[in-house]
This record gives C-alpha cells, structure tokens and sequence, in this order.
C-alpha cells in the first residue's frame, strides 16, 4: 500500500464514525435536511483527482523557517474535504502538522467522549430544557439524545447543524483529513 492510499480512505471512515446525531437521527421528515451520505470509492477518488484548496492558508517566515496555518470550520460539503494543490504543497513542505484535536488518537476521543456525557446531578432549568429539546425537533434529531449529551454538546451539536440544508455537514469537516494525511506523510 502506498503512503497516500490510507488518506483516501479517511472519509469513508469519517462518515463512518463522525457523528453520534446521523447515527441517532429520527426518520427523516419531508421538512428535514438530508442526512449526509458517504461518497463512493469512485466519487472519492473524483474527489481527490479533481480537489481545489478551500479556506484560509496563511504562510509565515522568519529566520529561515516557514510555518502554516490552515483555518478551518467543523462542517463541510464533500467537495472541500481533500486538500487543493497549494494546500498539499504546504502540508508535503512541513515537518510537523499541529491540531486542535487529533480525532484519530483513541486517548483524545475517549476523553472527549467522556466530556460530552451528561454529568449527573447537573440539571437544565425547566424552560431552557424545553427550549433545547424544541431545537432537536427542529433540527429533525430524536430527543433521547438530551439522555446521551450533555447540554453543552447538544448545543455545539445543534450549531454545527445549522447549514446542512446548504449542503454543510459535520461528517465533512476535514480535521480527520488531515490528521490521517499527517500520518501518512510523517
């Protein structure tokens, strides 16, 4: 296996694993955004053959020494998941890629994953209860997953969610992208 083809496979692996919400998602309504579907092998590959560079690549240089910094949202459409041309050259040029998490490092997702259960004895005011669980309804989510989060995760949960009726989706967010891409690059 080439050093590249485990790159190739991370979005399948993050539509896969990305979200608890598309796994718990209620059937889906006529009023409901679509729930985001993993590309095919060959759309991937399409995807990777024909990627264009998204977001923000900043370059700085000082003494010799050139760092990067790619800004990047936690939502996506599937098209933005493979880095363009400038962004692989600057990737392919560095020695270390630094993350906010590493989504593929299973001590970090343990613990996030412990961080985003609700913490007994810790309740919601009646009212904004209620509020949050009017947004899940809204947001075309079952309820029990107020059972499964906590508040705060719920509502980062329910933001992220906002732009999937424009196509924008946590499962295609590129932070996985690019921790497996640093992986395989060394």
């Amino acid at each position: 296996m080439s050093r590249a083809q485990p790159f190739f496979l991370v979005p399948l692996m993050i539509l896969a694993s990305a979200s608890l919400v598309s796994a718990a998602q209620s059937p889906v309504a006529a009023t409901c955004p679509p729930t985001a579907q993993p590309p095919s092998p060959v759309e991937i590959a399409k995807l990777a053959k024909n990627a264009q560079d998204h977001g923000f690549l900043w370059k700085a240089t000082k003494g010799g020494k050139t760092s990067y910094l790619y800004g990047t949202i936690h939502v996506g459409r599937t098209d933005w998941m493979f880095p363009g041309p400038a962004t692989m050259n600057a990737l392919r040029g560095t020695d270390a890629i630094a993350l906010e998490l590493d989504m593929m490092d299973p001590d970090i997702m343990q613990r996030l994953q412990a961080g985003m259960a609700p913490r007994p004895g810790l309740k919601l005011p009646a009212k904004l209860d209620e509020r949050l669980k009017t947004q899940l309804k809204a947001a075309c989510l079952p309820e029990q997953l107020a059972q499964v989060l906590s508040a705060e995760m719920l509502a980062t949960t329910l933001t992220s969610l906002v732009g999937r009726r424009d196509g924008l989706d946590p499962a295609f967010a590129v932070d996985s992208v690019y921790a497996s891409l640093g992986r395989s690059l060394n």
